[in-house]
């Protein structure tokens, strides 16, 4: 004041931005998929911007992929456990098979072929089928009565002539 010199100095602090940057890839059939608040439903990039703890701006960006679910087929099922080889077809192809833990007993997987112990077993068996980190499921159902019964056809010792009548007899055991 009076023409006196003043000294005033400035303290500047600056702060930098932030960003970051997510690659993500998910199956399908984990859609939506929840990004910051957000349910992103389709493969793409997308990008958040907010305000960072020292108050300036923040970017994050996210790649996401989506990897189509593979599929591991209908689920298949045998009556009297008569047939005793399956085989099973996952697409698209390249995949890997696996039994889950907690099928019963009687039923072998190799690769992508599954046979039955014998022709006894019965129960519900499922099947992963898993590509690229994604997977299916599918179900061998085997209802077993087991040993089907067998039947004998007495029709008697007489040829048989053609327009004739010949009456037949079964007998049933097993």
């Amino acid at each position: 004041s009076k023409g006196c010199d003043s000294v005033a100095t400035l303290i500047l602090t600056i702060n930098n931005t932030s960003s970051s940057t997510t690659n993500t890839t998910i199956c399908s059939n984990q859609l939506p998929y929840l990004w910051n608040g957000i349910n992103r439903t389709a493969a793409g990039t997308y990008t958040f911007s907010t305000i960072n703890s020292q108050g300036c701006d923040s970017v994050a960006n996210l790649n996401l992929t989506v990897l189509p679910k593979p599929n591991a087929g209908n689920d298949i099922t045998s009556l009297c456990g008569t047939t005793s080889s399956f085989t099973l077809t996952g697409n698209p192809t390249g995949g890997a098979w696996s039994a889950q833990s907690t099928n019963p007993a009687g039923v072998t997987l190799t690769g992508n072929s599954l046979s039955t112990t014998s022709n006894s077993v019965s129960g519900t068996f499922n099947f992963i089928y898993t590509l690229n980190g994604c997977t299916d499921t599918v179900a061998l159902i085997i209802s077993s009565i087991g040993n089907p019964p067998q039947i004998a056809i007495n029709g008697g010792s007489n040829p048989i002539c053609k327009n004739s009548t010949l009456q037949l007899c079964p007998t049933i055991w097993g």
